[in-house]
């Protein structure tokens, strides 16, 4: 196995939610046009060989148009509960990560996609190498947070900041 970084890349609002209370990402919308700003996340991807999602975040989103062809290239792996569950164009997980990730065998970086589930599992785990977290500057109010509660602290270590011109800054960090 060759181990390689967990990357958390992902977008929340201004007061930390990643998605409403359905699950809707529509705040994202008018970023999404915006191709000036994308190009640090195809550079992002083209490091990329996996990308790990929930099942409640697959479930809402794959049959959007153009999902598989977004991350064609990538192997997509889905953790789920459900050993029941199968699609042709994706892996579902269930194992624990480290069970997993021991099986792993890539020579580039996997993704951490979200949602906020996984996210809290891969974080109290430590398992998360990188946190590139872009703040888009939209206030919802509500809906679902980017971290659950935890009984986990985390220091991390300040990488770098990203500023876009859409507003979007890209906060970077590493796990010491």
């Amino acid at each position: 196995m060759i181990m390689t970084k967990i990357i958390l890349s992902i977008a929340c609002t201004l007061d930390g939610f990643i998605a409403r209370e359905n699950g809707s990402v529509d705040f994202l919308d008018p970023f999404n046009e915006d191709a000036g700003d994308n190009n640090w996340f195809a550079d992002f991807l083209k490091n990329i060989s996996a990308i790990i999602m929930g099942n409640i975040t697959f479930q809402q989103y794959h049959t959007h148009p153009g999902f598989f062809e977004f991350y064609k290239g990538k192997e997509i792996y889905v953790f789920s509960h459900n050993p029941n569950l199968t699609h042709d164009k994706v892996t579902f997980v269930n194992t624990t990560p480290e069970e997993f990730l021991r099986k792993l065998n890539t020579d580039k970086d996997i993704w951490l996609l979200g949602g906020a589930k996984i996210i809290k599992i891969f974080k109290d785990l430590n398992l998360i190498d990188e946190y590139i977290i872009g703040i888009v500057p939209v206030i919802i109010g509500r809906g679902i947070r980017l971290f659950e509660e935890s009984d986990f602290d985390r220091k991390l270590t300040f990488v770098k900041t990203e500023v876009f011109n859409s507003g979007i800054v890209n906060l970077c960090y590493t796990k010491p």
